[in-house]
């Protein structure tokens, strides 16, 4: 017996089949993720490396052209570029379609593993980043108001713990605005007085602001962490940090040696330690006001329409709680083109469908024939949808 003989004599199983899979299919299209832009890997790398205070020739010199010279042997490469600026060493790797980058980046990490003695002290090391489109942000709100830029900034750092707790947000990023930092300002002339160096007060106050464990202390059936507490909590205690000792006073004579004093030198005695900021690398400005920007990037594979939809109405509730001098604006959302797209697309599928019937109805002239032909194209649309949730 042939398949469609099977199937007709069937219509029950086939009827229950049918509408299993067409269930199945409807249950999981609210799951499916909705992008711009399908989940592929591009074959793009970028090696980023900071050498502060060096010029552009000097970054070449020291920083690119040795970072050139590992990754040129590499496998797979089709473009290798690079960019010295001042303080900063970028290469653009393309390697050909179809490479492993997974594979390809372990073996940039092991070259440069090789090479990290032979770059200069002072520069970081070489940071590698994976081109993905799915790190652009879907959306950006700006925070503006009758604020300073400071307040404004660390009001929208308090927003980012919030946002990064929704389903389907990865991070929140914040950009603009000014950040609170301790300025330690040393005149040149104090560090001669006390034949110190930059160096050397720098790394004596990173020693002492430390917090070390320990070890425990077991009582009965209790254990009790130990740990020193050496961290900074105030200005003063960063201004009494010791920096140096210095003998004064010391002097030989005929009888033998004159012992001197030892004066402790802090750190109050050669700088001025105050509250500032830290110098601004982004500014951000909504209608020629200053504000400040809150981008939002989804985790990969999630709907970014739905995370979009989830955020908005977090922000809604956020805004109820919020100050009234503070403005929180939508000022770009990518996931209106997806859904614009999207319902083109169903739009377009539904005239298609109409006009497919009617076509059908006037070549058949037989209404039953028509709808059992019309009938087969949502359902088969349908499964298509829960293919694609399995695959």
């Amino acid at each position: 017996m042939s398949l469609s003989k099977t199937i007709v004599s069937k219509p029950t199983t086939i009827l229950i089949l049918f509408t299993v899979l067409a269930a199945l299919g409807i249950y999981t299209l609210t799951d499916l993720p909705l992008d711009l832009l399908p989940d592929m890997e591009l074959p793009f790398v970028a090696i980023n490396t900071t050498y502060p205070g060096a010029g552009p020739e000097e970054v070449e010199k020291r920083v690119t052209r040795p970072l050139e010279s590992v990754v040129s042997g590499i496998s797979g490469i089709d473009v290798l570029q690079s960019q010295s600026s001042s303080g900063s060493s970028l290469l653009f790797v393309q390697f050909v379609f179809g490479t492993n980058l997974d594979e390809a980046m372990n073996d940039i990490r092991a070259s440069l593993d090789m090479i990290k003695g032979m770059l200069p002290e002072e520069a970081s090391s070489p940071m590698i980043f994976k081109m993905d489109p799915n790190l652009m942000p879907i959306m950006s709100y700006a925070i503006s108001g009758n604020r300073s830029p400071e307040e404004l900034r660390e009001y929208g750092e308090n927003l980012t713990t919030k946002l990064e707790q929704i389903e389907g947000v990865a991070t929140a990023n914040v950009s603009g605005g000014r950040e609170r930092a301790i300025i330690v300002e040393i005149p040149r002339d104090r560090l001669q007085a006390y034949n110190l160096t930059i160096t050397q007060v720098s790394q004596m106050i990173g020693a002492q602001n430390i917090q070390i464990a320990g070890g425990t202390i077991t009582e009965e059936e209790l254990n009790y962490s130990i740990s020193t507490v050496g961290e900074y909590s105030s200005l003063d205690d960063i201004r009494n940090t010791v920096i140096s000792y210095k003998m004064t006073g010391a002097a030989y004579t005929a009888t033998g040696a004159k012992p001197g004093t030892v004066t402790t030198v802090r750190l109050r005695d050669i700088a001025d330690v105050y509250e500032g900021f830290k110098k601004q690398s982004s500014l951000s400005y909504l209608d020629g006001i200053p504000s400040v920007q809150l981008s939002i990037q989804k985790q990969s594979g999630k709907n970014s329409v739905q995370t979009a939809r989830t955020v908005k109405a977090k922000m809604i509730e956020i805004e109820k709680d919020s100050p009234s001098d503070i403005q929180i604006t939508l000022i770009l959302d990518t996931t209106d083109l997806i859904q614009r797209s999207v319902n083109q697309v169903a739009s377009s599928a539904i005239q298609g469908a109409l006009f497919a019937v009617i076509i059908l109805f006037i070549f058949l002239r037989s209404f039953r024939s028509t709808i059992i032909i019309s009938l087969t194209i949502p359902i088969s649309l349908v499964i298509t949808f829960g293919i694609m949730f399995f695959s």
